[in-house]
């Protein structure tokens, strides 16, 4: 199973997601796919360019846990590695880019 969410995506993006997940909730998007489309996709997200989108990608895996976590973009919480495990850190101070218009 594969879990994505995102942030200020583009209509390509969310129209792909779509056609591979259901949209459970705005930006939330749930599926089974083979590990080729699920890396096509995270290749999809990692390709965008805009300073205001964040995605992250959870999927099924054989480790402790039972899952592996990807993000991209500017975030308040990352994943930090540790022991074997995968681990999700605050930052309170966090302050997205500043953008232009």
């Amino acid at each position: 199973m594969v879990v994505v969410q995102v942030e200020n995506a583009s209509d390509k993006l969310r129209g792909t997601l779509t056609a591979w997940c259901l949209e459970v909730r705005a930006g939330l998007y749930v599926g089974k796919m083979s590990a080729r489309l699920r890396d096509s996709i995270w290749s999809m997200i990692t390709g965008n360019w805009n300073k205001e989108f964040s995605a992250v990608m959870i999927y099924s895996s054989n480790n402790e846990q039972g899952f592996v976590m990807r993000t991209y973009g500017a975030n308040r919480r990352t994943v930090v590695h540790m022991d074997g495990l995968e681990l999700i850190e605050y930052m309170p101070d966090f302050h997205k880019p500043a953008t232009s218009i």
